[in-house]
């Protein structure tokens, strides 16, 4: 009989022994879950101002206009300010079409060497919203940074930050697309159809 109680209670200690194993085990998993889980955890919107190795164009036209902001007082520092504010915006809300942006690659691909001037007014609409994107297709594209110029114009269509280049400007944004130092064709204002649509017509006339 003594000998039956001790093996009951030898089981009992067992059984009550396994019982804290396998709850510190399972304890154990849910915390390595856990720290997982935290690992995986998405991280906020990206801010793409903070991205060093992507958006080649977006960047380079961010940082001019935050030159400007910096070297400019009063209306013109607004102009810079509310261009800077809404640029990130209208670049995430433009959705290039991927089957173009895809015929462009195949083009340039061949040879051609793509470079972008833009002529904008920090003060004009059209400039504003229209460099989202631009921007963003052109990123799609791979351009460098070195490849595309922003270059601002006053009210009166005069040339603020470079020397006159014999370029007569009516309208702004005036967008000059080049191969290499060729001109291959403009867009005035605005897309008649979409940037990278009217792009792709450029380059197919001249290739």
């Amino acid at each position: 009989m003594q000998i039956f109680i001790i093996f009951s209670n030898q089981l009992k200690w067992n059984f009550f022994y396994s019982i804290v194993v396998l709850t510190f085990i399972f304890s154990c998993s849910t915390m390595k879950m856990n720290k997982l889980k935290q690992v995986n955890v998405p991280k906020n919107k990206l801010n793409m101002r903070d991205s060093g190795n992507k958006y080649f164009t977006f960047h380079q036209l961010d940082e001019t206009l935050s030159v400007h902001f910096s070297n400019s007082t009063g209306v013109e520092k607004e102009d810079a300010s509310v261009f800077l504010g809404s640029l990130q915006s209208d670049y995430l809300a433009y959705i290039p079409i991927k089957l173009v942006i895809d015929t462009i690659h195949d083009i340039l691909l061949g040879g051609k060497i793509l470079k972008v001037d833009v002529y904008g007014g920090n003060w004009c609409s059209d400039t504003r919203y229209g460099m989202g994107g631009l921007t963003h297709v052109l990123d799609d594209l791979g351009l460098s940074k070195n490849d595309f110029r922003y270059i601002r114009v006053d009210k009166d269509k005069k040339i603020v930050d470079f020397k006159a280049e014999g370029i007569e400007i009516s309208k702004v944004p005036l967008v000059i697309f080049h191969d290499g130092k060729k001109e291959i064709g403009r867009i005035i204002e605005n897309p008649s159809e979409n940037w990278e649509k009217n792009l792709l017509q450029l380059l197919q006339a001249k290739h």
